[in-house]
């Protein structure tokens, strides 16, 4: 199962999408019952999906009102009783090069926590199962980043249970009924934190969100134009939560 979503998940990718461009490609220009002027049609068409795949002109927008504005009020913190933190995924080899193999997107969001737990010397639950055969638990590894960064560990709690957000929330709701924490600072990227909230308000608890990792602030200019690496990662995020919020809308 696993094996098959990534591959879905590859062919909806930019480089998924040319591996699918050029073989149609390939196909219709190699095959005789195509005739020359519709043979220059899907070139076109091709070469207009490569450009909208690489630049972020429509879809920047659109993932700009899913992120928000990406701020927060540290202040409001001081009163809540948990910060939690969601992690990302974990790296092979972690044992041995703890911080390079710790993806960028969990590191953002560890640092965001270590802040805020500096701030208000709240507890951390750590949220984040095992999620690759062979590997620890994502909650552990992560813990060991924040220790690093001066976090005590008496004051973190781990989930060893949650492969998924849902699953998170779920575990994160056991936890704060066994710890009698009754609101919480979420932490997680912004374009992640929509989805998040649904599941809090379905299970009832009270929270403030931290956003990280914005990846796309309001306006466009001239660099969301021009086929990127950068404008490519906006195109893949905004595509895996309109995933992922479809499959919430339909599982659960």
């Amino acid at each position: 199962m696993w094996i098959l979503k990534n591959i879905f998940l590859f062919f909806l990718t930019a480089p998924g999408l040319f591996f699918i461009i050029l073989f149609a490609n390939a196909y219709i220009f190699s095959t005789p019952k195509f005739t020359q002027r519709f043979r220059l049609r899907f070139l076109l068409i091709s070469l207009i999906l490569t450009y909208l795949a690489t630049t972020s002109l429509i879809t920047k927008p659109i993932l700009h009102k899913i992120e928000g504005d990406c701020s927060f009020d540290m202040q409001k913190m001081k009163v809540l009783d948990s910060i939690v933190v969601l992690t990302a995924g974990t790296e092979e080899g972690f044992e041995t090069d703890q911080f390079s193999k710790t993806p960028s997107i969990t590191m953002r969001r560890l640092v965001a926590s270590a802040a805020i737990y500096n701030e208000t010397k709240k507890p951390i639950i750590i949220l984040g199962g095992v999620t690759k055969k062979n590997e620890p638990a994502e909650s552990v590894t992560s813990s060991k980043v924040l220790m690093a960064m001066g976090v005590p560990p008496q004051k973190i709690i781990i989930d060893e249970k949650s492969t998924n957000t849902h699953e998170s929330i779920q575990e994160l709701e056991k936890i704060m009924s066994a710890h009698g924490f009754n609101n919480a600072v979420v932490v997680s990227s912004a374009s992640h934190l929509p989805r998040i909230q649904m599941l809090l308000i379905e299970k009832k608890i009270k929270a403030i969100l931290v956003p990280t990792a914005c990846i796309a602030p309001s306006g466009i200019n001239y660099e969301d134009l021009v086929p990127s690496i950068k404008n490519m990662e906006i195109n893949l995020t905004l595509l895996y939560e309109i995933l992922g919020n479809i499959k919430y809308a339909i599982f659960y």
